[in-house]
């Protein structure tokens, strides 16, 4: 991840977005309708003054744990070394505004979203300012920075269940 005030914070938001959020994004695509191997999957991430993560997160049925975990392997590993298309792209920017006009539909959002960026960020942004950085993005942009950040022997994997360390290690070499 990046922390908050990274210039490819915007490319990264995009890169998520079309890796795991909602119900076109890639992973809810493969994990969850071809293939039914979970009922929940998604991407985010959290960003902070120094440092930020950007994360995968999945209910997946343990019986088929191996082929979940090879085919969000596969997604992040195509997101890392393919272009997105365009039209991934301007659909991102566009749930992206949707999602941020949402956020801030009342008075007490609007609020702590200028109190989180006067404690947080080295200057004030306003929606708009938001909405012309995200419309800056190109496909470029977003190729580069998930070369950059999407490396798949830099990532962690934790899992909840019935599994050893040694386990997991052999479903995903």
């Amino acid at each position: 991840g990046l922390p908050n005030n990274h210039p490819d914070r915007f490319a990264v938001s995009i890169m998520l977005n079309i890796l795991g959020v909602g119900m076109s994004s890639r992973l809810f695509v493969e994990v969850r309708e071809k293939r039914g191997l979970a009922y929940m999957v998604r991407a985010g991430s959290s960003s902070y003054r120094d440092v930020g993560v950007s994360y995968i997160q999945a209910g997946l049925d343990p019986a088929r744990l191996g082929e979940a975990l090879q085919v969000i392997k596969g997604e992040v590993m195509r997101m890392a070394t393919e272009p997105i298309t365009k039209q991934e792209l301007a659909d991102a920017k566009t749930s992206l505004a949707g999602r941020l006009a949402l956020s801030l539909e009342d008075s007490s959002a609007q609020a702590e979203w200028f109190a989180k960026q006067a404690m947080f960020n080295t200057k004030i942004e306003t929606p708009d300012d938001i909405l012309r950085a995200f419309n800056k993005v190109t496909v470029k942009q977003v190729r580069e920075t998930a070369a950059r950040l999407l490396r798949w022997d830099e990532m962690r994997l934790a899992a909840i269940g019935p599994f050893t360390k040694k386990h997991i290690m052999k479903l995903v070499p």
